[in-house]
């Protein structure tokens, strides 16, 4: 499946040949606010040699990697991107935004959306997220916990914070 839909947001994959689709990938990991939350910025060059590299893993048959650019009703050269890291049975979670679309509930609609993929269409025992423990996690908390991601101590380094989901208790929730 390519396509993702929430009430308010479509997702598609990310396509190489779609200039908007490399501009909204470059912008969102070339920008230190947006960046602040994640890693360092990465230059031009590297974000788009990083783009090139998630369109093949988007066009590879095995559901693997997926990244996908999240789009509102109104199209504005995409709100951001969500996507799932995979590794066997696992897959790690994640959504960047346009510092314009931050506190508008946008990352926990499109997240429910790729949980779905993510446990219906992929079949995953497991889905987490990891981040440095710090005031971004708290909000990561909030965002995570009604979504049914949740906190697990002692799975990472001291200064590290986890969160997981697995597909019994996804299952479970309905």
């Amino acid at each position: 499946m390519s396509g993702l839909a929430t009430q308010r947001l479509t997702l598609r994959l990310l396509d190489e040949g779609d200039a908007g689709d490399a501009a909204l990938y470059t912008h969102l990991y070339t920008d230190p606010a947006v960046m602040a939350c994640v890693a360092a910025p990465l230059s031009a060059d590297a974000a788009a040699r990083a783009f090139a590299a998630t369109c093949r893993h988007n066009r590879a048959a095995r559901p693997g990697h997926r990244a996908w650019r999240i789009d509102g009703e109104v199209h504005e050269g995409g709100l951001g991107i969500a996507a799932l890291r995979r590794t066997g049975d696992r897959a790690e979670i994640g959504v960047m935004l346009r510092q314009l679309r931050w506190g508008q509930g946008i990352a926990r609609e499109a997240l429910v959306a790729v949980l779905a993929h993510a446990f219906d269409d992929m079949a995953l025992a497991l889905v987490y997220g990891e981040r440095p423990d710090d005031a971004q996690a708290r909000l990561v908390d909030r965002m995570f916990a009604p979504l049914g991601l949740l906190r697990v101590p002692g799975r990472t380094p001291p200064d590290q914070a986890r969160w997981e989901l697995p597909r019994s208790r996804w299952k479970a929730a309905g």
